[in-house]
């Protein structure tokens, strides 16, 4: 049986309003699920903005950290190489000082071995001259002795035949004390030449122990300088774990 046409109406016009119930509902149910995951991107964006500029930070202040710590080395390096130039400088200069006065002691030495040279050489020099002096003044008064004794016995009388046996023995007791001046002038000679030897050696001993006791000093300041050196570098390794702190 067919329904009149103004119940088809109200049925059409409930379909029509179910339908548009139905739409507004979705399209509200979808606004808020975009809403919904909007929010959601809003959260998920402003964490990760936040988690960036946390890194951001740590970054920062890590590379600032670096930078500062790397500052501090390079100061540190500064000053560790000044100490060390400083050292080097005063331990230079104490071996010029010693250098200088090494060569002044050898200088010296060379003067005092020189005087030495010189001075045993006017001494025989001396020596010489007074032997040649000697080796001819003295067969000269031999024989003028000889010569006034045989005038006093030829005045005496002595027989001609004494007097040659006297002048025999003269002549061989003459060439005995020529021989003994000889060898009384080489002895005087040889020991001159010994003295001056000894004399020096006895130079040469000083002066060797004048170099080894300025060696000696020279080691012992430079192993204060170098100790001192140490002590310093320490110190200053030690007030750098208070700075560091």
């Amino acid at each position: 049986m067919e329904q009149p046409k103004q119940e088809r109406k109200q049925t059409l016009r409930r379909k029509l309003s179910d339908i548009q119930g139905f739409k507004v509902e979705k399209e509200q149910s979808y606004k808020n699920q975009l809403a919904e995951d909007l929010e959601k991107h809003k959260t998920t964006l402003a964490q990760k903005q936040k988690d960036e500029m946390r890194n951001l930070e740590i970054k920062f202040l890590l590379s600032k950290h670096d930078l500062i710590r790397q500052r501090e080395n390079d100061l540190w390096e500064i000053e560790r190489a000044k100490l060390q130039e400083k050292h080097s400088i005063l331990k230079s200069n104490l071996q010029e000082a010693f250098l200088l006065h090494n060569q002044q002691l050898t200088e010296r030495h060379r003067v005092e071995s020189a005087q030495h040279e010189r001075l045993y050489s006017l001494k025989h020099d001396d020596m010489k001259q007074s032997h040649l002096l000697e080796r001819r003044r003295y067969p000269k008064q031999l024989k003028t002795q000889h010569k006034a004794n045989m005038a006093d016995l030829k005045k005496n009388g002595k027989p001609k035949s004494e007097l040659h046996k006297m002048e025999d023995a003269f002549m061989k007791q003459y060439a005995i004390k020529m021989r003994e001046l000889d060898q009384r002038h080489r002895q005087e000679e040889g020991g001159m030449n010994l003295e001056a030897t000894e004399a020096l050696k006895e130079l040469e001993t000083i002066q060797r122990e004048k170099r080894e006791q300025l060696m000696a000093i020279e080691k012992e300041r430079l192993r204060e300088r170098d100790a001192k050196n140490a002590q310093e570098l320490k110190e200053w390794r030690q007030s750098l774990t208070s700075r560091k702190n």
